[in-house]
Parts: structure tokens; C-alpha cells; sequence
């Protein structure tokens, strides 16, 4: 990882993904899961001395690009 990495918090992740409302967070959390994406550190914020995890945006954008089930024609597939 190099110092110009863009780093993102949960809530950020969450706000990319469009979730909403009071599990926004735990959403985006269990879509990063799914999706394979990893917390490349943990750091505290200025409002808490708690670490939180820190998330790569690019692998995370990159990662919901590529999800299935997106775009035109994605998604559901014929029966053969």
C-alpha cells in the first residue's frame, strides 16, 4: 500500500454501496464479506480512540464493479 492510497471508513464504503438508515453500516460490512474486499489497517478516528478499520477504495470500487448480477444484460441467467 502507498501513502497516496486512498483509504475509506465503513460509513464511506456504506455510502458508495447506497446503503441507508441505522444498519447501513453492518450492511456494507457484510457486503464487503461477500465480496472478498479485507480492512488493509485500523486506525483511530478523531471522534474515538477505538480502532476502525480502514478499507482500500479502488479494491472496493473495483470489487462492486465486478459483482454479479450488474449492468446491461447481467444478472439472471436463461435455463439451457
Amino acid at each position: 500500500m502507498s501513502d497516496n492510497t486512498e483509504l475509506w471508513l465503513i460509513a464511506q464504503v456504506a455510502e458508495h454501496l447506497g446503503y441507508e438508515g441505522p444498519n447501513a453500516n453492518a450492511s456494507a460490512r457484510r457486503a464487503l464479506s461477500r465480496l472478498g474486499v479485507k480492512a488493509v489497517t485500523h486506525r483511530p478516528t478523531d471522534s474515538s480512540p477505538r480502532p476502525h478499520a480502514l478499507y482500500d477504495a479502488a479494491a472496493v470500487q473495483a470489487a462492486v464493479a465486478a459483482r454479479p448480477g450488474k449492468g446491461v444484460g447481467g444478472g439472471r441467467r436463461k435455463a439451457s
